[in-house]
Order: structure tokens, then C-alpha cells, then sequence
């Protein structure tokens, strides 16, 4: 459906509460709102947040609108004619570059595994050990989380740190071989997975997504001619994306705009400096 047949149909479907719309329909409108969604959501879940961006919060997810309130019924139907006129109105032409965390640029969330919005990776977890019950759920730790991986599952669509974990994994094990001559013991190690998976490549529907926030932000990056144009207080919140939440000492707060700028562009391995040994290698 085309953006124009999107705002057509949503005063009847938001008179509705949505209910009855197929999942890909929910998607469409959940993008053409600027909504994000994952791959994960399920038409309940998506209908909860087209409901609540439309301050239905008395609605349910199958349609059903309880009784209202004694005095509230004036100001429901005043919140659902705001919101069939933010819906049916069409979007004003752009003025100027959209601002940092709002719109198109507003960051994806990228930092909980439990609502992760970014790249995912299939797999099929394999047994580690089948004598000491290979089927048991096994961990994968990132920053602060946990994900199992389930080997009882035909596959699992996990988040891309996740999947780089596992994929960096490596285990080692010392080998003892006699040997005759020597009169000694041979040492060796064997390196192996850690985690034994199949990989089944992307999961249908986020190869298009940034795998990690610092790819979201490097391509944001990339797309706003390198944050050339961006003011301190931007400058000052990227770069405490970018370094865990770090906040601008007395010091730091006396650099120039200019000193932030050559600082993020470091983080995300976009100076010159940077570029040109990959461009050298993407020409040769």
C-alpha cells in the first residue's frame, strides 16, 4: 500500500480499533507512523502501540472499547478527532534536516536484548554434550544480559551481538601424546567452538537493520554529512551514546564543537584517517 491508500484507510481502521487488520497491514501502518517495530511483534503487541500513539489507552487489542467513565466520554471523542485528523492529514513537505532523535533519526533500541530492534541472526542450536545433557539450555552473556540458546528448538532468531558472541567464541583443550623418543608428553591445544551452532543466515526481514547502536550511528553519520552541521549539545549526546553514557567533565566542557566532532567520528571510524585504508582495500 502506498502512503497516500495508508492515510485513506486509517480513520475507518482506527474507528475500529484496528481490529481485524492482518499483521503486515499493522506493519505498514506501524511504519508509516514512524512506530518502530521489530520482527518479534505480534499483531497484539502492535496494536497495543498504534492504540497508545493514538492516546486510546481504554481500548482493547480486539476491538472492544469498555463503558466509559462517567464525564469521559467528551473527552474521548476529542482525542479520537485529534487523532483521525493527525491521521488523514498529509505530511508537510520538509523545511530542513530532520534533528537528531526525532523522526527517521530517532535511535532504534539497541542496548536490551529483551527489546532489541536491530539485525537478528538464525541459528539452530547444536548439543554440547549429549553425556552430560547436551539438550539443557545454554547462556550467552552481553552487557549485563542473558540469552539461551534452546538445542530442543529448530532455530532461534537471536540478536546480533548475540550471534558475534557466539561466532567469537572459542574454547581450548590440551592434548597429551606420548612420545617415544622424547621420552615425553607432547602438549597441544585444540581450539573449538564454544558454542556449537548451524548457521541459517539473517533473519527474513532485519538484512537491512544496524547490527549494534554504533552502526546505527555511523550510518546516521554517514547520511548527515558526518555530523558537520550538528550543534554541541548533539555532538555532546552522541558521544555519550557512544561511551556508555559518559558524561562531559569540568574540561571537557571548555572544548570547541570542533574537538567533539573529531571525537565521535574516531569512536565510529569515520576520519579520514580511518577511511582511506578501507577505501584503498575496497579499490584494489
Amino acid at each position: 500500500m502506498t502512503p497516500e491508500e495508508i492515510s485513506a484507510k486509517l480513520p475507518e481502521w482506527l474507528a475500529a480499533n484496528f481490529a481485524g487488520r492482518s499483521k503486515p497491514e499493522l506493519r505498514m501502518v506501524c511504519q508509516h507512523l514512524e512506530i518502530g517495530v521489530s520482527p518479534s511483534d505480534s499483531i497484539d503487541s502492535m496494536t497495543r502501540k498504534l492504540l497508545q500513539h493514538y492516546d486510546r489507552w481504554d481500548a482493547g487489542v480486539d476491538g472492544s472499547t469498555p463503558p466509559a467513565r462517567a464525564g469521559a466520554m467528551a473527552d474521548r471523542e476529542t482525542r479520537i478527532s485529534a487523532g483521525v485528523k493527525r491521521a488523514t492529514k498529509s505530511k508537510p513537505a520538509a523545511l530542513g534536516p530532520v534533528p537528531f532523535g526525532s523522526g527517521s533519526r530517532r535511535p532504534p533500541r539497541l542496548t536490551s536484548l529483551s527489546k532489541w530492534q536491530g539485525q537478528r541472526f538464525r541459528i539452530r542450536a547444536l548439543p554440547q554434550d549429549q553425556q552430560r545433557g547436551g539438550a539443557r539450555r545454554i547462556p550467552v552473556g552481553w552487557e549485563g544480559e542473558v540469552f539461551l540458546l534452546d538445542p530442543k528448538l529448530p532455530y532461534q532468531d537471536v540478536p546480533a551481538p548475540i550471534f558475534y558472541n557466539i561466532a567469537d567464541s572459542q574454547a581450548k583443550q590440551l592434548i597429551l601424546e606420548w612420545n617415544s623418543q622424547a621420552k615425553d608428553m607432547d602438549r597441544s591445544w585444540h581450539v573449538y567452538a564454544r558454542f556449537p551452532i548451524q548457521f541459517m543466515g539473517p533473519t527474513p526481514g532485519t538484512e537491512h537493520l544496524p547490527s549494534s547502536l554504533s552502526d546505527w550511528l555511523q550510518r546516521d553519520a554517514r547520511a548527515n554529512d558526518l555530523y558537520a552541521n550538528e550543534g554541541r549539545d548533539t555532538l555532546e549526546r552522541v558521544w555519550g551514546m557512544l561511551t556508555d553514557g559518559a558524561r562531559p567533565n569540568d574540561r571537557d566542557r571548555d572544548r570547541e564543537i570542533g574537538y567533539w566532532r573529531r571525537e565521535i567520528l574516531q569512536l565510529l571510524g569515520l576520519t579520514p584517517e580511518q577511511l582511506e585504508p578501507v577505501q584503498e582495500e575496497a579499490e584494489a
